[in-house]
């Protein structure tokens, strides 16, 4: 709750790491409204889109400078917040489970098995050979239930 207290009332978020394997952090500022400085590799570049977000850089000196820029220049940092605002809806639970079940069940493709998704929960079926006209049925093999 503090977290989000402080991304709220913050006007950028400014990350000093020069390795980064995903920038979540900065997908939860723009939820809340704050664009991110960063610098500009793999993991931050994937989460920052310069100029609708936040910002890239490729120095510290370039990072105090753009930091300097978002904090005295009211239009640009509006400009970002709500930018940041829009790229936060492009993330949320209910899409990146329907991508990891796409994926989950192309790689079950020529297995013995399938993923099916009802409402809330997964079932992993088993796949049988049986006097169906089709020839296959589903049982199943395992039931999980998540909510995304």
């Amino acid at each position: 709750a503090r977290k989000i207290e402080f991304l709220q009332y913050a006007w950028a978020l400014v990350v000093p790491s020069v390795i980064e394997g995903w920038g979540i952090v900065v997908v939860e500022a723009n939820a809340c409204g704050t664009p991110a400085i960063a610098y500009d590799v793999p993991g931050l570049r994937r989460a920052i889109s310069p100029g609708k977000n936040g910002m890239l850089v490729r120095d510290f000196d370039d990072l105090v400078s753009c930091s300097i820029t978002l904090l005295q220049d009211g239009y640009l940092r509006h400009r970002l917040e709500q930018g940041a605002l829009a790229s936060a809806t492009a993330f949320n639970w209910d899409k990146s489970s329907e991508r990891m079940l796409d994926v989950l069940k192309k790689s079950c493709a020529n297995e013995p098995f399938t993923l099916s998704r009802g409402g809330e929960s997964w079932q992993l079926l088993a796949r049988e050979q049986n006097s169906r006209a089709d020839g296959v049925s589903e049982q199943p093999l395992l039931v999980e239930s998540h909510k995304p």
